[in-house]
């Protein structure tokens, strides 16, 4: 009974405490509303989560200081340099709002130059930053205003040097698995004159907006987007086909604002004004009305989206989208990509998916988000370090950072901008030539480098995409000297196999014959087993010296993703032979995330080119996400998602090693080349889970089933790598002998 009741008095100072949060949300909103202000907040502590929750959920405006120079290199005017010679349209009037603006081609540099964008701030502010939309003239460059240009499309040289704030990185525009009309399109270019202006607006199908202000001054005046109707909206009909536009026009601010007697509502529309500064990154719910006055030169860049945690924006962006579709030919085919926002969007909000957040399991209420902690990362000041707050634009553009970048927590390593990963090998010593590498060097796109003490990097990759490349798991001359051996047991046990059948098919009846090899071949069934066959092998030698030195160099990442008693499930090596086709997109095993986990470890035992067939990884693909909305609408493997979506192309040096979770979807490569492409590979799962996964082929040796050999007694014997490691003057004077099925 005291239990019980203990339980009822803590429910109840849970819904207390619920409740006091949300009432004090409420009051700093109509503090914040009261005193015409935007709420400004430093980004080293305002987490992901509260950003959610606090103001995308609630449709409530912010600003977001202290990214500066991560935003954009180098910072200020200086960073149009690299475009200063491509020519775009320029709006020659003070705003883009105008009935018919007149519009001129110029370069960069030369609306640079015209507007003073490159002299000091200071010199502008004296020669009058108080000046308003009637004051720009010849002395601000003739109201020249180049109003939202899509960098992407007409200046791409920019989108190296830009990073996109992960507070927005929960965009469902760039989930969708067909083209649109707006896929690729954002973030756009804003350089204005002083005194130039955009009248007061709402952004296309009500969306929401956020801009970051590189350099400049500008004021913005929001509305409350309930209070729309007070600012006398007109919805004029277009004139193709006499269609009502979806977005109003207003009438002008300064109207509005004087004259009282036609728009005697106006004085109840709630309102906020904020000044941008340079550095700030200002976030506009959707369906805000608007409307900015730029005080002096400005440059910025920002972008529409829908933000996943703002369920009515969503909502109202897809209505009116699907509206003009169904009036204009030309939207249809970007409706129909569109649409699956639709499901995609009750998916995340059913409990299945959090929203923004690509992760198995119930999803978390506003409360439970607004109450994780912000994780703190040292930068000299114990705040959060600016680098792990933005992403660079690939990396949005793609969809890929909505998977990790739009919740709390460091980025995989390779993403931000300061970290260099160095190569090392199993013990810690740098590489001999002493390059380092980046994400895209020599590890395909998307795959996470990083030195073995870099556990955390490690496995935030590998649970984020489903996959992670450990380099220099082993030497990379015992790596030469262990593939020839292989490759001769692999030979020795083709020829037999073939013999085998030969006699049987020979001497006793094909049925019975077939049977036999069946039984007894130690080769597992793949995709062109003809000429990419996978044996199993015995757990002796260089190859349990092999599996042993990869587990002693990152025995922290194996012992956080497997217990120490984990079965060693599969142990072979497999080959592809100079032909053999590219593999069709598979895992390995069934999504069930009730099933034994199974991790596969591909070792390298040569340099892995391009030619060669590498592994290709579809990152992602291993999630509750991709499983229950993607898959079941998609077409099998030929299914264009994997035609649209670039894989992770895994080139390998030898004795790198590729840590896969089964369930992540690949396929081995063709390989056009002229040399065999061998990897060994080891396989264990974890026993928690009180079932095993669908679909795994257990390729084991007879002397290693039944859980024989487990992850502690891999790790406790042979741990040296003086096993691998026979002489090397033979290994690099000789080449090793070429696969061919005998």
């Amino acid at each position: 009974m005291a239990a019980a009741e203990a339980i009822d008095a803590n429910a109840a100072a849970f819904e207390a405490e619920v409740d006091a949060r949300a009432a004090a949300a409420a009051a700093a909103r109509d503090a914040a509303l009261a005193c015409g202000i935007v709420e400004r907040r430093a980004a080293s502590t305002l987490s992901v989560a509260e950003f959610h929750e606090r103001f995308a959920a609630r449709g409530v405006p912010v600003v977001i200081c202290g990214l500066g120079p991560a935003l954009c290199h180098p910072t200020g005017a200086a960073w149009l340099d690299a475009c200063r010679a491509k020519r775009v349209p320029v709006a020659c009037r003070s705003t883009h709002r105008a009935p018919c603006p007149e519009r001129a081609l110029m370069t960069i540099g030369e609306l640079l130059d015209a507007i003073g964008a490159s002299r000091p701030e200071g010199a502008d502010a004296r020669a009058g930053a108080g000046g308003g939309a009637e004051s720009c003239g010849a002395d601000a460059g003739d109201g020249l205003y180049l109003y939202d240009v899509s960098i992407a499309h007409s200046l791409p040289s920019l989108l190296a040097s830009l990073r996109i704030p992960r507070y927005f990185c929960a965009d469902l525009l760039t989930r969708t698995r067909g083209a649109h009309a707006w896929r690729g399109k954002w973030p756009s270019l804003f350089v204005g004159a002083r005194g130039t202006r955009s009248g007061l607006h709402v952004d296309q199908w009500h969306g929401a907006f956020w801009m970051a202000l590189v350099s400049g001054r500008k004021r913005w005046v929001l509305f409350e987007r309930e209070d729309a109707p007070l600012l006398y909206p007109r919805n004029a009909r277009s004139q193709q086909g006499g269609h009502p536009q979806l977005q109003p026009s207003f009438p002008d601010l300064s109207e509005l604002e004087t004259d009282t007697v036609r728009y005697p509502a106006f004085a109840r529309a709630r309102r906020r004004e904020v000044v941008l500064l340079p550095g700030d990154v200002l976030y506009v719910p959707a369906g805000t009305p608007h409307a900015v006055l730029n005080e002096l030169p400005s440059i910025a860049f920002g972008a529409n989206l829908m933000h996943t945690a703002d369920a009515a924006g969503v909502r109202a962006a897809l209505d009116d989208i699907k509206w003009r579709a169904s009036v204009d030919a030309a939207l249809r085919d970007s409706w129909r990509a569109l649409d699956e926002i639709d499901d995609e969007h009750e998916y995340a909000q059913s409990g299945s998916i959090q929203s923004g957040s690509v992760q198995s399991g119930s999803a978390a209420s506003p409360t439970d988000a607004a109450q994780r902690s912000w994780p703190r990362w040292p930068d000299g000041r114990g705040c959060v370090a600016a680098e792990e707050l933005v992403v660079p634009f690939d990396e949005y553009a793609s969809g890929r950072a909505s998977a990790y970048a739009a919740a709390d927590g460091p980025l995989p390593l390779g993403v931000r901008d300061d970290v260099q990963p160095r190569r090392a090998d199993a013990h810690g010593d740098g590489d001999d030539d002493g390059d380092d590498e980046g994400l895209g060097e020599g590890g395909g796109e998307g795959a996470a480098r990083a030195p073995s003490g870099c556990t955390a990097a490690l496995l935030r990759a590998l649970e984020v995409d489903g996959f992670v490349v450990l380099p220099a798991a082993i030497p990379a001359s015992c790596a030469v000297a262990l593939r020839a051996e292989l490759l001769e047991t692999l030979r020795d046990a083709l020829a037999a196999e073939v013999r085998a059948a030969d006699d049987a098919a020979g001497g006793g009846g094909a049925n019975g014959g077939d049977a036999c090899v069946a039984r007894t071949s130690p080769f597992a069934r793949v995709n062109d087993r003809a000429r990419r066959p996978d044996m199993h092998l015995p757990l002796s030698g260089s190859t349990h010296a092999a599996v042993a030195c990869v587990l002693g160099a990152y025995a922290p990442v194996f012992a956080a993703i497997l217990p120490a008693d984990a079965p060693l499930v599969e142990l072979g090596v497999i080959c592809a032979q100079p032909g053999a086709c590219a593999q069709t997109v598979h895992s390995d095993v069934q999504f069930d995330e009730c099933a034994r986990a199974i991790f596969t470890t591909y070792i390298a035992v040569q340099d892995v080119e391009e030619g060669m067939g590498p592994t290709h990884v579809w990152p992602r693909t291993h999630t509750a996400f991709f499983n229950g909305f993607y898959k079941p609408r998609m077409a099998g493997p030929v299914d264009r998602y994997y035609s649209d979506t670039p894989p992770a192309r895994l080139t390998l040096r030898a004795g790198d090693a590729l840590l896969l979770d089964t369930r992540v979807m690949h396929a081995g490569g063709a390989n056009s080349s002229a040399v065999d492409r061998c990897l060994l590979h080891f396989s264990l799962e974890t026993t928690a889970e009180p079932h095993a996964a669908d679909g795994f082929t257990h390729n084991l040796h007879p002397s290693l089933r039944g859980g024989r050999a487990r992850l502690s007694s891999l790790t406790a014997s042979q741990s040296s790598t003086s096993a691998l490691a026979p002489a090397r003057a033979s290994t690099q004077s000789a080449r090793p002998p070429k696969l061919r099925r005998a």
